[in-house]
């Protein structure tokens, strides 16, 4: 299964909840993957394909920071 989903996926973006979550699944497996593997070249990949999934359907909206509002603290 080691690479499979990429294949599968074809480094394509991920176009539907089913294989967002397939995406997800493999990410979990992937997690311990030692530095300069294949499975973590394998991980980087499929990472980046959720963030612009997630970016794409779940955007997060801008925060704008409320005033400050200066209080008399004197006693």
């Amino acid at each position: 299964m080691r690479g499979q989903l990429v294949a599968e996926l074809n480094t394509r973006p991920i176009r539907n909840e089913a294989e967002y979550n397939r995406t997800l699944a493999e990410i979990d497996r992937l997690m311990g993957a030692g530095p300069g593997t294949p499975e973590a070249s394998e991980l980087d990949v499929l990472v980046s394909l959720v963030e612009a999934y997630e970016a794409a359907h779940w955007p997060i909206e801008e925060v704008v920071a409320a005033p400050l509002v200066a209080r008399d603290r004197r006693p």
